[in-house]
C-alpha cells in the first residue's frame, strides 16, 4: 500500500499506480474503524475496516502489476523488494518491542503462547496459527498481543501467489485474466459464505476465505467495472459506498456472522468509493477523504494498526482495574491517542527512511529482510522452548504452564 508525501490536494487520478489522496483517506477511515472498535469507542462493526484495507490492497497491487506488465518492466524481485521495504521494517520493530513488553508483563503460559505467535508472525503465517486458537471475537483475544497480524499474513500470502498468477496469465492467456479473477473471487466468496456456517474461525482467518476481498480490488484495477462519466452518477456511487461502510461500522456487532455475506457491503462500499474516484471529477466523498486530516491518518495507518492492538492488550493485561473501572472510557481514549502518536513516530522514523532507500541493491534488501526475519524467529524460539530464561516470576507463578 502506497504512502507517499502529503502535498496539496489534487484531483483523483485515472491510474491505480498514480498516488490518490482519496485512497489515503479511505485507508484512514478504515484504521479509524478498527481502532475505535477495539477500544470500544462506539463503532461496534469497526472490525470491518480490515475488509476495506483488503480491497484497497488488491486494487493498488493489481494496478501496479498491470501497468508494469503492460510496459514490459515488471520484475518479481523488484516487486518483493518494494513489499519488504514497505512492510518489514515497521513490523520488525513492532515485533521486537512487543517481545520485550511480553517478557515484562505476560505470565509464563501466555508468554509461551506469545512466543509461538511471534514465530508465526515472523513467518507470515499468523492467520493459520490463530485459526487454531479461539475466535477473533472471544474474550481470550485480549491476551494475544499479535492477534492483529493475521491480516498481514493474509496479505503477504496474497503477495506471493497473485503476482505469479498474473505473470503466467499475461504471458500465456492474456484474454483470460478477467475471467480467472472473477472465478477466483466468486469461488473464494462461496467458500467464505459456506465457512461462516461450518467453521467460522477458518472462514475468518484463512486466505482462501479472504481472497475475494482482495480480488474485488484487483477486478477494479483490471477494468471489470466500466467508468462512469456523469457527475450525478459519480456522486451517487461515492455516496452509496460511504453509506454502506458507515452502516456496517455502526450496525454490525460481535454477533454478526462474519465475514461471508456480511463482508460484502463493506467491500462493495470500498470498491464504489475507489471506482468513483478514478476520474478527474472529484466527488464530495473524495473531497472529504482527500482532506489533510484524513490523508494524514491514512499515511500513518499501517503503523497505527501495528501498534494499537499490543498497546491495548498489555494495558488490559497489566492494569485491568484502570481499563474496567469508572475511568475506563477516558483510559481507552488516551490509549487510542497513544496509538496514533506512536504510529506517527513509526511512520516518520521507521517506515519513511526505509522507503527512501530506493538505491539499495536488491540483494541487500533481501539479505536484510531475511536477517530481520531470522532474528525474530530465533527470539521466538527462545521464548517457546525456555521462557523462564527471560522471566523471573515467583516459583508458584513460574510453574504455571497450563493456564491461570
Amino acid at each position: 500500500m502506497s504512502n507517499k508525501g502529503r502535498g496539496a490536494v489534487q484531483p483523483a487520478s485515472f491510474a491505480a499506480r498514480t498516488h490518490r489522496l482519496d485512497i489515503d483517506g479511505l485507508r484512514g477511515l478504515a484504521v479509524t474503524g478498527v481502532v475505535a472498535y477495539h477500544f470500544g469507542l462506539g463503532v461496534p462493526g469497526g472490525y470491518g475496516g480490515v475488509d476495506v484495507f483488503f480491497v484497497i490492497s488488491g486494487f493498488l497491487i493489481a494496478g501496479i502489476i498491470k501497468s508494469e506488465l503492460e510496459a514490459g518492466t515488471f520484475s518479481l524481485a523488484t516487486f518483493y523488494v518494494r513489499r519488504i521495504r514497505r512492510i518489514l521494517p515497521a513490523l520488525t520493530v513492532c515485533l521486537l518491542v512487543t517481545a520485550i513488553a511480553a517478557t515484562l508483563f505476560l505470565f509464563p503460559y501466555d508468554f509461551k503462547k506469545y512466543g509461538q505467535s511471534l514465530q508465526a508472525a515472523a513467518l507470515s503465517i499468523s492467520n493459520f496459527y490463530f485459526m487454531r486458537m479461539k475466535g477473533y471475537f472471544d474474550s481470550d483475544a485480549t491476551e494475544k498481543p499479535l492477534l492483529h497480524t493475521w491480516s498481514l499474513g493474509v496479505e503477504e500470502q496474497f503477495y506471493i501467489v497473485f503476482p505469479l498468477m498474473l505473470m503466467l496469465l499475461f504471458r500465456y492467456a492474456r484474454k483470460s485474466i478477467l475471467p480467472v479473477l472473477w472465478i477466483v473471487a466468486i469461488a473464494s466468496f462461496a467458500y467464505s459464505c459456506h465457512g461462516v456456517a461450518k467453521d467460522a474461525d477458518k472462514a475468518f482467518f484463512s486466505t482462501a476465505g479472504r481472497a475475494w476481498e482482495l480480488g474485488i480490488g484487483a477486478l477494479l484495477a483490471f477494468g471489470a467495472l466500466p467508468k462512469f462519466r456523469g457527475r450525478g452518477i459519480l456522486e451517487a456511487e461515492a455516496a452509496v459506498g460511504a453509506l454502506l461502510i458507515a452502516f456496517c461500522f455502526l450496525a454490525y456487532t460481535d454477533e454478526t456472522r462474519f465475514p461471508g455475506l456480511a463482508a460484502l457491503p463493506l467491500c462493495l462500499g470500498a470498491a464504489l468509493i475507489i471506482h468513483s474516484g478514478s476520474t478527474p471529477q472529484m466527488t464530495a466523498v473524495a473531497s472529504i477523504l482527500s482532506s489533510r486530516p484524513a490523508v494524514g491518518l491514512g499515511l500513518i495507518s499501517y503503523s497505527v494498526y501495528l501498534w494499537h492492538w499490543p498497546l491495548l492488550v498489555f494495558g488490559l493485561y497489566r492494569w485491568p482495574s484502570i481499563f474496567s473501572g469508572d475511568g475506563s472510557h477516558v483510559a481507552l481514549w488516551l490509549l487510542g491517542l497513544a496509538s496514533i502518536a506512536i504510529g506517527t513516530l513509526s511512520w516518520a522514523f521507521v517506515e519513511q527512511p526505509f522507503r527512501r532507500m530506493s538505491k539499495l541493491p536488491r540483494a541487500t534488501v533481501f539479505v536484510s529482510g531475511g536477517l530481520a526475519m531470522a532474528l525474530t524467529v530465533a527470539i521466538a524460539g527462545v521464548v517457546i522452548r525456555r521462557p523462564t530464561w527471560l522471566q523471573h516470576w515467583p516459583a508458584p507463578i513460574a510453574t504455571m504452564q497450563f493456564g491461570h
